[in-house]
């Protein structure tokens, strides 16, 4: 099984919030082989600089290793396809940019998003998007 990580799933995770054990089982059974992790670079910076601002450089570098050594493939790559959904995505429902890239990063791998987000109700249905909520 394919799955996104929306900003919100990897902070909820580091931060010991509700949902952190769904986030730790699927990196669980990425690590066996058992599912793939995605996430945008998009919102990889979300995570990072909420870190950065909050807690200085030195600890939001520590984090930063920490989630980089998690079976988790980075797309730091934006193609046309993915920032034209993004920007529908925008355009259309009321969510932040990095929401956007998280729900056509998902959509574009044909992966569940996995998220808290309420911004992503919107979404997952008129949008055929999977989603796995940890709230």
């Amino acid at each position: 099984m394919d799955y996104t990580l929306d900003a919100c799933a990897l902070i909820a995770l580091i931060n010991k919030e509700p949902g952190a054990d769904m986030v730790d089982d699927l990196i669980q059974k990425a690590v066996a082989g058992d599912a793939w992790l995605n996430m945008s670079i998009i919102n990889l910076t979300e995570v990072y600089y909420g870190y950065l601002h909050d807690l200085g450089k030195e600890e939001a570098e520590i984090i930063l290793k920490r989630i980089l050594s998690y079976p988790i493939r980075i797309i730091n790559v934006i193609t046309e396809p993915v920032f034209q959904k993004a920007s529908f995505f925008k355009a259309f429902y009321a969510m932040s940019l990095a929401d956007s890239y998280a729900c056509a990063t998902a959509w574009w791998s044909r992966s569940i998003l996995v998220t808290k987000d309420h911004e992503i109700e919107a979404v997952e249905q008129p949008e055929q998007l999977s989603v796995l909520w940890i709230r």
